[in-house]
């Protein structure tokens, strides 16, 4: 039965707490985009191509294709800055300058030192580029150099530089022994306040609600600047940041992202208070940080120590278990009672619920007892069962207890017609379950000329049970009054609408039993005995869908899994 496929567990209980989850991250090896391995800028062209500052060059990537431009003294790049007049401005070791379209339609280099006083063209790497207005500003590690498209004016700062942006239409440069400054003019003046940040690396200079800046530094947290002070500013997560050395840091507006030397990322969203994590556990390539950046997906760019890679944020889907999943294939998950478990090939897990961010994988129990194949969690009647590969079990808090009679068993299903029976699937056949003294028991197999075994049936309005076999077609079950045989069988294929006997499934989605089959879902016509094309669900595809699996969630609506 080789029918179930391996997919990220999606949770469709809408009016639960909102749970845990780590964004999906795409993974740029070097040895895909084949230029250097660390990344240390990123900028996003007007016309959305990517700008990466590689140690090879200048890096583009368009969404397909990869390129490298060699800077003009093939050195490092350090920086890179879209403009709006489509020239890409960088910095690198002892140069500086832009890059533009040529008429071939690759990049051309042009170099600006010409325009830098001899005195100053020793001047190392450039780490930053900004733009106000018309003016270009260049940060080395003890000047900046501002150009206004003609000539390169030259202002020293008298501190070693670790970080400057222009934030509010304001110049701010940061050095590690005499904290933050302002440009006024052609002269640096203190930040009011900024006494507190002396002997504190600055690593980033960003905006913050209304009018604020945040001063963000390596190993001593934030820090909020309101124009008049500079306080510390309370993160929520301050333990992670002095512990794991923030190198870079980015913001969106509502969205705070921190990049670190030992610990990946930590994303926090300033409007809900929360906190999600991607690093080498869940998904990265490696866990040094050395640029961040939102694109406008509002997706983020990480330039690693070693590759680039692409954090997902702006989707509804999430991992919970990162790239180090311990646990096997998904192939049921259910919550209940404070918990959420998982069944998977490997076994039966479980952990508390909601689930906690944290910057480490989820650490998933193994239910006693419960090694090997799950197939099927349902709750039914408060009670939750398990069918395996090992046989039918009721799921108790701490506890699995095993239907004695029962060997490998598929699913369940309550009989609408009879409530106080369960019809089930196991490798054996089709069997009844019974509730006694408010608790399920065996009952019986249910005997008949039928001898086929599927996870996949459902309850007919008439009481007459639907049931998939993935080769050899859909069946229709006549049970008698009893519930204790199978009295007749039909088999519906080609001869009854069905393009084949092979994949067709069947799901309960909107108090319908919908079926799935090669060329689109269909819907049981009584009047003419035959199935019929589902046109309102069809139309809603592009092509004619191939045996998609349904899901209906608690809030109506219906997932499709291919």
């Amino acid at each position: 039965m080789k029918l179930f496929i391996s997919i990220i567990l999606i949770f469709f209980y809408f009016n639960l707490p909102v749970f845990a989850g780590y964004p999906i991250v795409r993974n740029f090896t070097g040895n895909i985009y084949k230029s250097g391995a660390q990344n240390w800028a990123i900028s996003q062209h007007e016309s959305n191509i990517m700008y990466f500052a590689n140690n090879s060059g200048l890096l583009e990537f368009d969404g397909k294709k990869w390129r490298t431009y060699p800077i003009a003294n093939i050195t490092k790049l350090r920086s890179v800055l879209c403009a709006p007049d489509g020239k890409i401005y960088v910095g690198a070791s002892n140069e500086l300058g832009y890059y533009q379209k040529l008429s071939n339609g690759q990049l051309g280099y042009h170099s600006l030192v010409s325009k830098i006083d001899g005195n100053f063209r020793n001047f190392d790497d450039v780490w930053n580029i900004h733009r106000a207005g018309e003016k270009m500003y260049f940060q080395t590690d003890r000047s900046i150099f501002r150009y206004d498209g003609d000539t390169i004016e030259h202002l020293p700062f008298d501190d070693k530089i670790n970080a400057s942006a222009i934030v509010h239409d304001v110049f701010f440069v940061a050095g590690i022994q005499k904290g933050a400054f302002m440009l006024n003019g052609d002269f640096f003046i203190r930040v009011p306040g900024a006494e507190i940040l002396t002997k504190k690396k600055i690593v980033a200079i960003l905006p913050f609600q209304g009018d604020r800046v945040l001063f963000v530094t390596n190993f001593h947290g934030v820090y909020l600047f309101d124009g008049i002070s500079v306080v510390p500013y309370v993160t929520g997560i301050d333990d992670f940041l002095k512990n794991n050395q923030v190198f870079s840091a980015a913001t969106n507006g509502k969205l705070l992202v921190f990049g670190t030397v030992q610990r990946g990322i930590a994303v926090m969203d300033i409007v809900e208070g929360t906190t999600v994590y991607a690093n080498s556990y869940l998904g990265l390539q490696n866990n040094t940080v050395l640029s961040v950046a939102f694109d406008r997906q509002q997706n983020l760019w990480l330039g690693l120590d070693k590759g680039i890679d692409y954090v997902l944020l702006n989707t509804s889907i999430s991992n919970i278990f990162g790239s180090n999943n311990l646990y096997g294939s998904g192939y049921t998950s259910l919550l209940k009672d404070g918990k959420i478990y998982f069944g998977t090939n490997q076994g039966l897990y479980t952990a508390s619920y909601p689930l906690v961010n944290v910057p480490e994988p989820l650490r998933l129990k193994l239910v006693k007892r419960m090694e090997g194949q799950v197939w099927n969690l349902t709750e039914i009647d408060n009670t939750l069962f398990c069918g395996s590969d090992m046989g039918a079990f009721i799921v108790y808090s701490d506890r699995a207890e095993r239907i004695p009679q029962l060997q490998g068993t598929w699913s369940f299903k309550r009989l609408i017609s009879r409530p106080d029976l369960i019809l089930g699937c196991s490798y054996h056949g089709l069997f009844i379950l019974k509730k006694t003294k408010n608790t399920w028991v065996f009952s019986h197999f249910l005997k008949g000329n039928f001898a086929e075994t599927s996870p996949m049936f459902e309850e007919n309005e008439d009481g007459s049970i639907w049931f998939s076999h993935w080769q050899k077609g859909m069946f229709r079950l006549y049970l008698n009054d009893k519930k204790d045989s199978i009295a007749r069988v039909d088999l519906y294929g080609p001869d009854k609408g069905f393009p084949t006997n092979q994949n067709n499934t069947l799901y309960r989605v909107q108090n319908k039993i919908v079926f799935s089959s090669e060329y689109g879902f269909y819907l049981y016509n009584k009047q003419t005995d035959q199935m019929e094309p589902y046109e309102a669900l069809n139309r809603l595809f592009v092509s004619p869908p191939n045996s998609i699996r349904l899901h209906e969630s608690k809030n109506g609506d219906i997932w499709c899994v291919s």
